[in-house]
């Protein structure tokens, strides 16, 4: 009974830990993407758009 739970909380911990990873490199390509954009932006238009 005992390993059963274990195994479990570990499945659930692999799990959640997938998911953060998954959800921290979301926001990072995101972060990456809008300075690529906002770099662009301030190239093209110029320094007043920055805030």
């Amino acid at each position: 009974m005992l390993t059963k739970n274990i195994s479990k909380m570990a499945v659930v911990m692999i799990v959640s830990i997938a998911i953060s990873l998954f959800f921290i490199g979301c926001v990072h390509v995101d972060n990456y993407t809008a300075d690529k954009i906002e770099k662009g932006l301030t190239e093209k238009y110029g320094e007043h758009l920055k805030y």
